[in-house]
């Protein structure tokens, strides 16, 4: 049986008698689903996109491991099948990136599964989960292939080799890649040496090993392969030819530049010619040797000709003239010679500006902005404009605060010198990636992407910021988290309202106010905390019920305030995982309400699914209990389990929120479409709502109207902020 994540609800199912459909229901003590904290609903990573083939005979404990990966950050895209004869089919027809098996399907063993596995000819790593995972096993997977072999009640073990695994697949697919690219370098040098006017060839131990056509028909030949192992001093007159050997003796060494000389070359014929030889150090075919440029220095007659004077050469491209300065700052940092910060700034709302000035006004905007940094920073930074609207700055500056001072003088000069143009006013501002260049940097090109990519991150949070790239290092990671909850506590001690409203937009005629509520806060650096970020870290303080509560209150009074005014408004709201199993929980939602003298019809509860998912029995009883104050209740992350719509046989969720990772790619992606145009058709048939959120363009946002999706939300319709300004009568 082969089962995807994308066909799993039961109309679909319906539509294919043929197919056996494995059952799901999790259990709520599965150690697997419940070890790790889960995060919240719109601020789930879609770069992260994982293949995964779940191979194991129950469903269930397949969705726990599904579970697992969901929750260690990454966004699934999972096939399950509980059947070995299924795996080559699956294998053959779709990417796949990880396997997680069991170590037995069938009538198949562990070393009939591992031969099927290595049968499909593809780089993919093995997993085995299995509950009888002893040394006896672990040893008999590792002999046959197996990556790693762990029990299934070890779900940060398991995460922790799934994370090895998938980074030793990324080095392994960019080494491919590498030499992919090597080869195309190799056959577009080997095609422009072909084209070339001038005559060259290449000479190893006195004796041709590739010549170009012009270079053959310099001499009289008609074809380069026949000057295949001739010695080059076959084609000098005699007279010159000892003073060409001690020329190629004594410049034939390694000298990094161009030398050359002048003599006579001798034809196929035994005609004799002034020429120009010309030599520098090379490479190829792998093999040091001499590179030669012969020119004709008089006319000759007959086929022969002067080879033309060489076209000028293009000017260097001015990234690729970073990305090579980079690569010798990347050099100096590992030798310990100096450290150095890369800045890629990005003006904010440019395609904004270029419909305000016109398109060519904009681009001579930000060519005078480089212009004026390259003034401002002499000697300081090498200024680079990349693309249309971003500029990339090197220095010397490898201090955080130093940097982020940077940035507030840049974006004053930018204001300053630029904030009029074409009789108008500009409100010019600014995004930063910051990547300080360390002897951790593995290479140029990959500081430039992280630059590039904290960059988009600063402006996905509003813009006018600085984001400064952080490798993944435990220690900044606690030290970080430790900062977050003494910063929840000390706003939950002295009651700060610090949260931001994210509108979220009705697509067939609903018009209410409708607000996402979320925490906003920030570190020391100004740079803000993502919402699971928040939720993760109060949970493991301890201190969930605490916060939950200071949202709850802040929440209901501001309910209380608007709906005195007249405004028919709503609201969805996250609680921690944790609020599940703590029966005091919905008391505090009721008597919360009743001071304030509210229902909770205008009270949204933001759950997760993959919690709801593995505490059943505690999600069900909590769900009801809000039910009964009229509060509504939605589900996070819908969609990316095996079967999705069984949680609700539980769990009577109102709303449903897709996983992100349908989202991002909709526009482009059959399968994400063909899986939220099932999710919706089943979701009405229930009487659910849908909400699509992360939406980032208007072709998004069009194809979830034609999908069906009730509800959407993202930073195209309107970023979050302080404030609820959001027209909601205007037409979506």
């Amino acid at each position: 049986m082969i089962e995807s994540a994308v066909l799993c609800p039961p109309a679909a199912r319906e539509a294919d008698p043929g197919r056996k459909v494995a059952q799901n229901v999790m259990r709520p003590d599965s150690p697997v689903g419940a070890a790790l904290p889960s995060e919240a609903l719109t601020d789930m990573a879609s770069d992260n996109l994982l293949r995964v083939l779940l191979a194991h005979h129950s469903s269930h404990e397949a969705e726990c491991l599904l579970n697992v990966l969901r929750k260690g950050g990454y966004a699934t895209r999972p096939v399950y099948v509980d059947n070995a004869d299924d795996i080559p089919e699956v294998l053959a027809h779709g990417m796949c990136d990880l396997v997680l098996s069991a170590g037995a399907l069938g009538d198949h063993g562990l070393e009939s599964l591992m031969s099927i596995y290595f049968a499909a000819r593809k780089d993919l790593p093995v997993i085995i989960v299995s509950p009888t995972a002893d040394e006896d096993m672990l040893v008999m997977a590792l002999r046959h292939g197996a990556r790693d072999c762990i029990s299934g009640d070890r779900p940060r073990h398991l995460l922790e080799a799934v994370r090895r695994e998938l980074a030793e697949l990324e080095q392994r697919r960019g080494r491919r890649l590498a030499e992919s690219t090597l080869r195309e370098y190799k056959r577009r040098n080997a095609a422009l040496l072909a084209a070339s006017r001038e005559a060259v060839a290449f000479v190893l131990d006195g004796m041709h090993i590739h010549a170009n056509a012009q270079y053959a028909h310099m001499f009289g030949l008609d074809d380069p392969a026949d000057l295949a192992q001739v010695p080059v001093m076959d084609l000098v007159d005699e007279a010159d030819r000892t003073r060409f050997r001690d020329f190629l003796k004594n410049n034939g060494g390694g000298a990094d530049h161009l030398e050359a000389i002048e003599i006579t070359a001798l034809r196929g014929g035994g005609d004799g010619f002034a020429a120009l030889f010309a030599i520098s150090p090379s490479v190829y075919e792998g093999e040091a040797c001499l590179q030669m440029v012969a020119t004709s220095l008089e006319p000759v007659s007959g086929p022969v000709t002067e080879a033309p004077p060489p076209a000028p050469a293009a000017a260097t491209d001015p990234v690729e003239h970073l990305l090579e300065v980079l690569e010798e700052r990347v050099m100096a940092a590992i030798r310990g010679q100096r450290r150095s910060c890369l800045v890629y700034l990005g003006i904010d709302d440019f395609t904004d500006l270029c419909r305000g000035l016109g398109v060519a006004e904009s681009h001579r905007l930000v060519r005078d902005i480089t212009a004026t940094l390259r003034q401002e920073l002499a000697g300081e930074a090498l200024v680079t404009r990349c693309g249309d609207s971003a500029i990339a700055l090197l220095l010397d500056r490898p201090d955080a605060q130093e940097t982020a001072a940077l940035g507030r003088r840049i974006r004053e000069m930018v204001c300053a010198s630029h904030g009029q143009r074409g009789g108008r006013s500009l409100a010019l501002t600014c995004s930063f990636g910051v990547v300080a260049i360390t002897e951790l940097t593995p290479s140029g090109q990959a500081a430039f992407d992280w630059a590039v990519e904290a960059c988009r991150l600063a402006a996905t949070k509003g813009g006018d910021r600085l984001v400064a790239h952080e490798a993944a290092e435990p220690r900044i990671a606690e030290s970080r988290n430790r900062a977050l909850v003494k910063r929840v506590q000390g706003l939950i001690r002295n009651k700060r309202d610090v949260i931001s409203f994210r509108p979220i937009v009705g697509l067939h005629g609903h018009r209410r106010e409708f607000y996402e509520v979320m925490p906003h806060l920030r570190d020391r650096d100004g740079r803000p905390y993502a919402t699971g970020e928040i939720y993760q870290a109060v949970e493991d303080a301890g201190v969930a019920a605490r916060f939950d509560q200071w949202m709850l209150e802040r929440v209901v009074e501001l309910t209380r305030e608007i709906t005195r005014q007249g405004r028919d408004i709503s609201f969805i709201l996250g609680f921690s995982d944790g609020a599940m199993g703590d029966e005091n929980r919905v008391l505090s939602v009721a008597k919360s309400l009743k001071s304030a003298g509210l229902d909770g019809t205008r009270l949204i509860f933001r759950l997760s699914e993959m919690a709801a998912a593995t505490n059943v029995k505690p999600a069900r009883s909590f769900v009801n209990g809000l039910h009964e104050l009229n509060c509504k209740v939605a589900l996070t992350h819908f969609g990316s389990g095996l079967t999705p719509f069984r949680i609700l046989d539980h769990v009577d969720a109102d709303y449903l929120a897709f996983d992100a990772a349908f989202i991002q790619d909709i526009t482009r992606n059959v399968e994400s479409r063909q899986a939220v145009e099932l999710l919706c058709g089943e979701t009405k048939r229930r009487s659910k709502f849908t909400l699509a959120p992360g939406v980032r363009d208007a072709d998004t946002l069009a194809v979830l109207w034609q999908c069906g999706v009730d509800y959407a939300s993202g930073d195209y319709l309107q970023e979050a902020g302080p404030e609820m300004n959001y027209d909601f009568m205007a037409e979506a």
